[in-house]
């Protein structure tokens, strides 16, 4: 993946656009190849993001997906709990590297069971999620000249960052 890619087209559709045209669907108003040619969204993306709406129990989040390429591995809530999991070692007095973020995330999507390509004999997020995950999250990029910390981040402390938040529920809480 191209880390500095720059898009050169714009999105034909919205994703207020798409939530109303799934709607619209769920509710039997109209049939996918209408609502398609309604709101100028492909069959196939319509289709593939029905399915998900009808699976989520239509409680579908506009936010949760954009409107071209692919979907972030983790969801919104679940970075931000792994952006608060890491701010909050840094006031510990932990050295938290970005070896340890990939780690860390690694270790999060293994114990809940989601699905990634991330690399498995080096148990690391990759450097593009990586890269993707300071785009989104400005202030967890670090100072850029580390100094010699109180303590350095183990195995053993990540093990039990990942049981602190392996469980979605806790995900949720936090966001009340």
């Amino acid at each position: 993946m191209v880390r500095n890619y720059k898009r050169k087209t714009t999105d034909r559709w919205s994703k207020e656009d798409l939530l109303e045209a799934l709607t619209l669907i769920k509710e039997c108003k109209c049939k996918i190849n209408d609502a398609a040619k309604q709101f100028g969204i492909s069959r196939a993306t319509l289709y593939r993001q029905y399915q998900k709406f009808v699976n989520s129990g239509g409680n579908f989040d506009v936010h949760q997906f954009r409107t071209c390429g692919g979907n972030p591995i983790l969801t919104k809530v679940e970075e931000d709990v792994l952006e608060k999991t890491i701010l909050d070692l840094r006031t510990q007095g932990f050295s938290v590297m970005c070896t340890d973020v990939k780690r860390i995330c690694f270790e999060y999507c293994q114990a809940n069971g989601i699905p990634n390509q991330f690399n498995k004999e080096k148990r690391m997020a990759s450097d593009d999620w990586y890269y993707g995950f300071l785009k989104r999250h400005e202030n967890v990029r670090g100072p850029k000249v580390m100094r010699k910390s109180k303590r350095i981040l183990t195995s053993s402390t990540l093990r039990k960052v990942s049981k602190l938040h392996h469980s979605s529920e806790e995900c949720f809480e936090l966001c009340d």
